[in-house]
């Protein structure tokens, strides 16, 4: 026997009048509220948008207060408590889906994060939604930094990989500037994760400035690769790293990678170590692109490659740009760095079996 079906498109809360009904809401992010239990009273609420999450309130704790697009929640009631007796799950996300993160006004951690209307206000919040809430086979997540927000201590870390894939991208969003300031890193990517910061991917009008160490610890970064975390950066010219001190690198390997490739280059200001220090680990990386100086510029070396590492410098573009306060000479220990040809201003100092080859094949 078929149910009576009830369309909604506003925010609506339920009642007697429900039980024994299909709930088919539309209308974007609405509240679906739950009334106080209700004796043998069932119903289930039906997601019809297939681009916006609903919101759910009043439902049993062990429900995900987000119904995503196309999902379904059936509840039912003794009188006393309410109780789930079919839950959606993880949401299959389908190829392209954003999710939006911004400090700008009507961002919330209790949005759906699929518009920009609806946005997330923490990466902490994003990084859990896709790890908890989303099944990502055969896609790939996007979070998408919206232009004017301020993000304070609230870094994006990417620690293991998401059910279903191997990969999340991290782009720029709107037009205008982004920025981040944290006294740890500004971005993490650990523990077998792997993050692919496609900066202009969404957007070419947007910028981000990333001050990450601001306490200008000793072994720290604004990225920060850790135990076989692995990163892809592009569309580099748009970011500004800010460094703290000289105890700051704008990107810091500890521990091996399985090697991945930096594309675009970066823009670089104020005072830094190494700006790309790979510590112990023998992970191997390629780097291609101009580092560009933004205001006055300190910088001990350009590049650190210890323990057992390799760095390939890939393509003619790479150049350091600018003329900085002071520049140092980048230190290979133990490990290989491979210029094909490009001269690295500072000079190198090698240690130990350290070595600059002008080619894979020397």
């Amino acid at each position: 026997m078929s149910r009576p079906v009830i369309g909604i498109s506003i925010s609506t809360t339920l009642s007697s009048t429900h039980s024994g009904c299909d709930i088919f809401a539309t209308g974007g992010q609405i509240t679906i509220t739950l009334p106080a239990p209700i004796s043998d009273c069932d119903i289930r609420v039906i997601n019809g948008d297939s681009g916006s999450g609903k919101i759910l309130a009043g439902f049993p704790a062990d429900v995900n207060p987000k119904l995503y697009p196309n999902q379904q929640i059936a509840v039912n009631s003794d009188g006393t408590v309410w109780f789930a007796e079919e839950k959606p799950g993880r949401w299959k996300i389908p190829g392209g889906t954003i999710l939006y993160v911004g400090t700008l006004s009507g961002c919330a951690d209790t949005n759906d994060g699929l518009s920009p209307a609806t946005a997330l206000l923490t990466n902490a919040a994003a990084a859990q939604v896709i790890q908890k809430d989303f099944d990502c086979s055969w896609s790939t997540p996007i979070v998408a930094w919206m232009a004017g927000s301020v993000f304070t201590n609230d870094p994006f870390n990417v620690s293991t990989q998401p059910v279903g894939s191997n990969l999340i991208q991290l782009s720029l969003y709107g037009t205008g500037h982004v920025a981040s300031t944290c006294t740890g890193p500004c971005i993490t990517i650990g523990d077998n994760g792997e993050l692919n910061m496609a900066w202009k991917a969404l957007s070419s009008s947007c910028t981000a400035t990333l001050m990450g160490n601001t306490l200008n610890a000793a072994s720290n970064g604004t990225v920060y690769q850790h135990n076989n975390g692995l990163f892809d950066m592009s569309g580099g010219d748009a970011i500004t790293i800010v460094g703290a001190g000289t105890n700051c690198s704008a990107f810091f390997f500890d521990g091996p990678t399985p090697g991945a490739s930096v594309d675009g280059g970066f823009n670089a200001s104020n005072t830094f170590g190494y700006l790309w220090h790979m510590d112990e680990g023998g992970g191997r990386y390629t780097f291609s692109g101009a580092i560009k100086q933004v205001g006055p510029t300190i910088i001990k070396g350009l590049f650190a490659v210890l323990g057992g590492n390799e760095l390939i410098l890939g393509g003619t573009s790479f150049v350091p740009d600018g003329s900085y306060l002071s520049l140092g000479a980048s230190l290979v220990d133990d490990s290989l760095l491979v210029s094909n040809g490009v001269t690295i201003s500072g000079g190198v100092t090698t240690v130990g079996s350290g070595r600059v080859a002008t080619s894979k094949t020397t």
